[in-house]
C-alpha cells in the first residue's frame, strides 16, 4: 500500500540554509533547519562536512536555536548566533570545527543580523535594533509631548506618532520606533568590549569591513519623495572616532556589497529606478573609490548591463579575481562566474557543468573553491561541491522522505499567452494517473504580480497531487527571470492580459487531454490571492476556490499596504490619481458574478496585504448569499511561520477541493 501525504508530512522535510566555507576550502558548515510538528516548533543545528565528501556530515551543535554561521578569518572557529540559554535573547558563540563547549559572548545589544569578522580577526560587526532617541517627530511638536518621565507604563501607553512615508516597511510594524544599528564587538582585550557605531534613524541595509579592519561600509535605503523612487546610500564609518562620511548616491538598490581591486573598488547587485520598482533586474554596478567623496555616480559602471536575468548572492574570490552570482533565467538559476581584475571584467562562464535545475546559494573562499544548495522540481535541495567543474553531493538530508514519498514527475512546458507571447508553465500529474484520461486539476498562481515559480521542489503540488489532483502553474507577464520587459508588462493591466496568460496555460493542459474542464479548482496567495478573487468574478469554470492572503480593492490596499510605493509602480502612481481605473481592476466590483464557492484564509497580523482586503470581500460574498468561509490566524503575518497554522492552511486548501471538485 503506498504511503499518502498528508498536510502535516511537509515538516518531516529537511531543508538547508547558510552555507558557508572555509578559507582553506577544506570544509563547509550550514544550517540544517527541522521542524517538531507536535512541539509547534523548528529546530536549526549547525552542522559540518568536508568539502571532497571523504566523511559523512557531522552534527556541530545541538542546542535547536543556532544559526548564521561564520568562519573566523584563520579558519579555527565557527561564529555563531544562538538563543540556547533559556528565556535569553540570542548572542554570539564560537565553537571549533573539533567540537566541544561554545565560548559566549555578551554584546548587551541582541543581534539581529549575522556578525561579521573583522580581516584581522580581532572585531566582529553586526547589526541590533535600538529604539530611536526621543525629540521632536514633526515640526513644532511641544517639547512636553515627547520628553516622557522615566516611567516605562507611560513611554509603553504614549501615543504613537508618525512622520514618515514608509512606517511599515519591515511588513511587521511600527519600525520608526527601533533603527538598526551597526555596532562592533573588540575582542582584542582580556573582556571582549562592545560598543554602537553608528546613530542615525536610517534604514541600514548590508555591510562590510575595509581591507584594514579600521572602518566599516554600510548601506542606508530611503525614499526619495522629489523623485518617487526607493535610493541607496553608502557610508563609510571610522571606527577610531565613529566620524561617518557618505560615499555614494545610488538611483536603486544595494545589496550583497563587496569591496575589490585590492579595497580600490564597490560592486553591488541591485537594480536601478530605470522601470517600475520590482519590475526591473537587479544587475552587477561597480564603483571606483578613489577620487574625491561623495563620490561622482557618472563614474558608476554596470558590469552586466546587457544581461535580462537576475542575478543574486555576489561574491568575489579575491586571490582567484572572480566575481561569482547565480543568474535567475526562465525559473531556473545557474551558477556563474565572471572573470574581473583592477576594474576590468572579462567574460562571463558556468562555475559548474552539470547541475540540476536551480541554484539558490552558494558559498566560495577566496581561491575559488566552492559549494552550492542545487535542486529542482523532484529533488528538494541539497550541498554539493564543485570538483572538475562537475558537482559533487556532499548532503542527502531528504533520503528518508523521499523513499517513503518518491516524489511525482513535474514537466516544464511553454505555450502561447495573451499576444502570442511565450510562457512557461509546469504540471505535476496526479498520483496513479492513466494515460489518456482527464483529471480534476488545481491551477495555482504565484504571489507578485513580479514573483515566480522556480523549476524546484513544491511540497504543496506533491500533496495536492498525492491526494488525486493535476496541478498546474504558470509564470504570466510579471513574473521574475524573463527580462525586464516581461516584468513591466502587468503595470496598469493587472487582471488583463496577465490573466490571460494564466487561463491560456489551464486551456493548453486541457488540450493536452490532461486537466478536466468540469472539474477546475483554483488556489493562490497576496497577488495569487488577487488572482484567485478575479478569476471567480470573470468566469465560472472553477467549481472550487482558495483565495489567501486576497487584494479584493486595489485602492484600500495601495493606501494601507507596507509595500505603498510598490503599488504605485504597478499602477503607473498614487493610487488617488484615478480611483475609477483602481477600481475597474478590484475584484470587490465583480463580487455579484462569483458563483465558485470560496475558502478564504489570511495571517491577522499581516501588513502587506492587511486583512481588511478579505474582510471587504467575505463581507460582500455573504452580503449576497454565496458560499464562502474565513479563516483567519492569529499572530501570522504574510507569510506564515507557526508550523500548526501551516499544516492547517493547506489540510483545509485541500479539503475545501475535495468536498467541491468530484
Amino acid at each position: 500500500m503506498k504511503n499518502i501525504l498528508t498536510a502535516a508530512n511537509f515538516f518531516d522535510l529537511k531543508s538547508i540554509s547558510d552555507l558557508q566555507i572555509s578559507p582553506d576550502g577544506k570544509t563547509a558548515v550550514y544550517v540544517l533547519n527541522e521542524t517538531n510538528l507536535e512541539k509547534n516548533e523548528k529546530a536549526t543545528n549547525l552542522w559540518q562536512v568536508a568539502t571532497d565528501a571523504s566523511s559523512k556530515p557531522r552534527r556541530l551543535t545541538n542546542s535547536g536555536k543556532d544559526s548564521a554561521p561564520r568562519f573566523s578569518p584563520d579558519g579555527s572557529q565557527v561564529l555563531f548566533t544562538s538563543a540556547r540559554v533559556e528565556k535569553a535573547k540570542a548572542q554570539f558563540y564560537t565553537i571549533s570545527l573539533n567540537g566541544g563547549e561554545a565560548e559566549r559572548f555578551v554584546t548587551g545589544a541582541i543581534p539581529v543580523s549575522a556578525g561579521l569578522w573583522s580581516p584581522d580577526g580581532q572585531k566582529i560587526a553586526f547589526q541590533a535594533l535600538v529604539p530611536t532617541a526621543e525629540g521632536p517627530r514633526y515640526p513644532d511638536e511641544p517639547k512636553e509631548l515627547y520628553t516622557l518621565s522615566k516611567d516605562d507604563k507611560e513611554k509603553k501607553d504614549a501615543p504613537l506618532v508618525i512622520n514618515d512615508l514608509d512606517y511599515r516597511v519591515d511588513g511587521k510594524g511600527y519600525v520608526f520606533q527601533s533603527y538598526l544599528q551597526l555596532f562592533v564587538l573588540d575582542l582584542s582585550e582580556k573582556t571582549p568590549v562592545c560598543r554602537q557605531i553608528t546613530q542615525q534613524k536610517q534604514r541600514q541595509e548590508g555591510f562590510l569591513w575595509n581591507q584594514e579592519s579600521t572602518a566599516l561600509y554600510y548601506a542606508v535605503n530611503y525614499y526619495d519623495q522629489a523623485a518617487v523612487t526607493h535610493r541607496n546610500q553608502v557610508y563609510k564609518v571610522q571606527l577610531a572616532n565613529d566620524f561617518r562620511s557618505e560615499v555614494l548616491d545610488f538611483d536603486g538598490t544595494i545589496k550583497d556589497l563587496i569591496l575589490a581591486d585590492h579595497g580600490n573598488s564597490l560592486i553591488w547587485l541591485g537594480a536601478d529606478n530605470s522601470q517600475a520598482v520590482g519590475t526591473n533586474v537587479e544587475r552587477i554596478w561597480r564603483i571606483a573609490l578613489n577620487g574625491p567623496q561623495p563620490l561622482d555616480r557618472k563614474n558608476l559602471v554596470c558590469l552586466t548591463p546587457k544581461c535580462k536575468a537576475t542575478h543574486s548572492g555576489l561574491r568575489y574570490a579575491e586571490e582567484e579575481q572572480m566575481l561569482y552570482y547565480v543568474k535567475n533565467h526562465h525559473a531556473c538559476g545557474s551558477f556563474c562566474r565572471l572573470s574581473y581584475a583592477d576594474g576590468q571584467q572579462g567574460t562571463e562562464v558556468d562555475a559548474v557543468s552539470g547541475a540540476l535545475a536551480t541554484v539558490s546559494s552558494f558559498a566560495v573562499n577566496a581561491c575559488g573553491t566552492r559549494v552550492f544548495l542545487n535542486e529542482d522540481a523532484v529533488h528538494p535541495a541539497d550541498l554539493y561541491a564543485v570538483k572538475q567543474e562537475k558537482p559533487l553531493r556532499l548532503t542527502d538530508v531528504n533520503a528518508e522522505f523521499l523513499t517513503k514519498f518518491p516524489p511525482l514527475p513535474t514537466e516544464k512546458f511553454t505555450y502561447k499567452g495573451a499576444d502570442d507571447w511565450d510562457i512557461d508553465g509546469f504540471l505535476v500529474r496526479p498520483l496513479d494517473y492513466t494515460q489518456g484520461t482527464r483529471a480534476a486539476t488545481i491551477l495555482s498562481i504565484h504571489g507578485g504580480p513580479t514573483g515566480v515559480y522556480m523549476d524546484n521542489f513544491q511540497f504543496p503540488f506533491q500533496f495536492l497531487a498525492y491526494h488525486g489532483y493535476a496541478v498546474v502553474y504558470t509564470n504570466p507577464r510579471g513574473s521574475t527571470t524573463y527580462g525586464p520587459e516581461f516584468s513591466a508588462a502587468c503595470v496598469n493591466d493587472l487582471g488583463g492580459k496577465d490573466y490571460q496568460d494564466i487561463m491560456l496555460g489551464v486551456d493548453h493542459v486541457i488540450e493536452m487531454g490532461v486537466a478536466d474542464p468540469n472539474r477546475l479548482g483554483v488556489t493562490g496567495w497576496s497577488y495569487g490571492g488577487f488572482m484567485t478573487s478575479w478569476a471567480v468574478g470573470q468566469t465560472k469554470r472553477f467549481k472550487a476556490a482558495v483565495a489567501g492572503a486576497i487584494i479584493s480593492n486595489w485602492l484600500t490596499l495601495c493606501l494601507v499596504s507596507d509595500a505603498n510605493t510598490y503599488g504605485e509602480g504597478l499602477h503607473g502612481g498614487p493610487a488617488f490619481d484615478d480611483i475609477p481605473a483602481l477600481m475597474s481592476r478590484s475584484p470587490i466590483r465583480f463580487v455579484r458574478k462569483v458563483e465558485t464557492p470560496v475558502l478564504l484564509l489570511h495571517g491577522m497580523n499581516d501588513v502587506r496585504c492587511p486583512q481588511d482586503q478579505t474582510e471587504q470581500f467575505y463581507f460582500a460574498l455573504k452580503r449576497l448569499a454565496k458560499e464562502a468561509v474565513y479563516v483567519k490566524y492569529p499572530e501570522q503575518y504574510h507569510g506564515f511561520v507557526k508550523p500548526s497554522y501551516i499544516a492547517d492552511r493547506w489540510q483545509r486548501t485541500l479539503a475545501w477541493f475535495q468536498s467541491h471538485i468530484q
